[in-house]
């Protein structure tokens, strides 16, 4: 069982109406049930993260515009970035993506 399922059931017990998107390299990739949901809304494309996992997701430069379209929703949902102790505000989250990546483009 990969570390980032672990995770996703650990999160799901504490709030299973939560719909939790993780950082995973480039991409925001949702698990099983909520990949189920996320696959309803936006048609994404379900494939599986192992033989028994289902996911789904998008690349990270799209995330204001799904995190948007989620809240217009009403949509509960959290991202789980391992880099961040936890997100609580995700304009600052955002914020904080976009200055990052003007910095590694001025780096290189």
């Amino acid at each position: 069982m990969s570390k980032l399922y672990v995770e996703y059931l650990n999160l799901k017990k504490e709030n299973s109406n939560q719909l939790y998107l993780f950082k995973s390299g480039i991409f925001y990739i949702a698990l099983e049930d909520d990949a189920k949901r996320l696959s309803e809304i936006f048609d994404f494309k379900l494939i599986n993260l192992n033989e028994s996992v289902l996911k789904c997701g998008f690349p990270q430069k799209r995330l204001e515009f799904y995190s948007n379209k989620l809240n217009s929703l009403n949509i509960s949902f959290q991202i789980v970035d391992s880099n961040y102790s936890k997100i609580n505000n995700y304009s600052d989250y955002l914020n904080n993506m976009k200055i990052k990546d003007i910095i590694e483009l001025l780096i290189n």
